[in-house]
């Protein structure tokens, strides 16, 4: 879970935000993320989350180096 948390975090800073603090369109892109991820049934994607996944990776990101 730990793992998947950080990747999805990753996913969001460095592909949607293009490893920016923030992205260009603010909270829309982890909102319509949200919704989209909402539909495929995988509990644990809100809005809140994906929030906590990005902050995740950014406290963590040497997690990606093992």
């Amino acid at each position: 879970m730990t793992l998947r948390n950080w990747v999805i975090g990753y996913y969001i800073v460095e592909y949607k935000q293009k490893g920016e603090d923030r992205a260009e369109y603010g909270e829309k892109l982890i909102r319509n993320l949200s919704e989209r991820l909402k539909k495929t049934g995988i509990k644990g994607l809100s809005y809140s989350n994906l929030q906590l996944f990005k902050q995740f990776y950014f406290t963590y990101p040497q997690l990606g180096e093992y």
